[in-house]
């Protein structure tokens, strides 16, 4: 069982990687054009622990200790926030709120894409089985919680 959940998080990983060399390609743009995305196929990770997703989905444009620097960064036309300085900004963490922004609920950044459809919107919303997307997504906000500064 472990090795096929390991195998699974390998494969969703090894997926979001073409996300993220497609990211890492427009760094080699010149300073005269745009930088893009070019976009591409990923396979949905089949695990729904927080941190397993948050690397997987979160740190190509929040780096993997949730501070922004991802590789996805350049591309974007509005700075990505630090989330480990949630708590201090808003005087606490709040987890819900947290959920509410990944499922498209509150209003996103431009990064995000529209309300309707966060960028990861497919992965975090029911696609047949809202027990495992409401799962994912709490497990997710829940991670966020386990990086904000002491």
């Amino acid at each position: 069982m472990a090795r096929t959940h390991a195998v699974r998080l390998f494969t969703g990983l090894a997926a979001t990687a073409v996300v993220v060399i497609s990211a890492l390609g427009m760094a080699a743009t010149t300073h005269s054009q745009a930088p893009t995305i070019r976009q591409g196929t990923y396979q949905a990770l089949v695990s729904v622990e927080g941190k397993d997703n948050f690397l997987a989905y979160c740190a190509v444009c929040h780096g993997i200790t949730g501070k922004g620097g991802g590789p996805a960064v350049p591309a974007l036309k509005v700075p990505v926030p630090d989330l480990t300085t949630m708590a201090k900004r808003y005087g606490k963490y709040d987890a819900v709120s947290v959920e509410n922004q990944i499922l498209g609920r509150d209003k996103m950044p431009a990064a995000h894409g529209s309300v309707d459809m966060p960028m990861w919107g497919p992965i975090f919303k029911s696609r047949g089985d809202e027990t495992v997307a409401l799962l994912r997504t709490r497990n997710l906000a829940a991670y966020i919680g386990t990086l904000q500064a002491k």
